[in-house]
């Protein structure tokens, strides 16, 4: 059974929002339009964008300090677990998170 997870969804053009999708590769492919990949923040928190960004034509979303750079296309970022597992983003994080990216 999949489990939901609430993300902070960061679409091109528009501010923040709270989403909540099924823990699933397919799910999470949805939202960022193609293949994923992660991106580890320094405080645990996870940003999931399309791999293929720069190469599909993707047009710029966000600038990440901390990838060094643009992030193209659409991308969200969410927690991950002791397990290695994609949780849910905390409150403290969307607090943080929709403030820093917000347009």
């Amino acid at each position: 059974m999949k489990r939901p997870v609430k993300v902070l969804y960061m679409r091109v053009g528009e501010s923040p929002e709270v989403v909540t999708i099924d823990h699933s590769l397919e799910a999470m492919q949805h939202l960022v339009h193609g293949y994923i990949e992660l991106v580890r923040l320094s405080d645990g928190v996870d940003l999931w964008c399309n791999e293929e960004g720069l190469l599909d034509g993707s047009l710029p979303n966000r600038f990440v300090r901390e990838v060094g750079g643009e992030i193209r296309g659409d991308f969200f970022i969410a927690r991950t677990n002791d397990d290695g597992a994609t949780v849910s983003i905390e409150d403290r994080d969307i607090k943080r998170y929709a403030q820093l990216f917000k347009l």
